[in-house]
């Protein structure tokens, strides 16, 4: 039994729901964050904030809606054929950086943005939620 609640533990994914801005396009930037509940809103930038567990342990595709709360799962991308989920690294400064978990809402039918292309969305995170961010 107790192999039994290990294997569960481990294969564990929360289910996320995520909510978007009305023909919302683009990345969406799962920042990790010190928040205690995820914020699953995302902004018209499409950052959301997840905490440390989730972060650790999503991979399941989300589900996604707009805010008028039209299902939107079936335009969304994953970077990675395993996880769903790319993962970034935004460098703030020389000694902080931040982590994000990625995907894409891709809408009428135009390509997934390429790898190489970078969005800087550093002034944008709002910095008292980033993981372990000191001042």
């Amino acid at each position: 039994m107790a192999n039994l609640s290990l294997i569960s533990y481990k294969l564990y994914s929360p289910k996320l729901e995520i909510i978007v801005p009305k023909n919302f396009e683009g990345e969406i930037n799962l920042v990790l964050s010190n928040t205690k509940n995820n914020i699953l809103e995302i902004d018209k930038n499409g950052i959301g904030y997840i905490n440390k567990f989730t972060f650790d342990k999503v991979y399941k595709k989300p589900l996604v809606t707009d805010s008028e709360g039209n299902e939107i799962t079936h335009l969304c991308k994953g970077y990675n054929s395993t996880t769903y989920y790319g993962i970034g690294t935004y460098y703030l400064n020389k000694n902080d950086s931040v982590k994000t978990l990625q995907f894409e809402v891709i809408r009428n039918g135009k390509k997934k943005r390429d790898i190489f292309e970078f969005n800087d969305l550093r002034e944008l995170f709002d910095k008292s939620l980033l993981y372990e961010f000191k001042k």
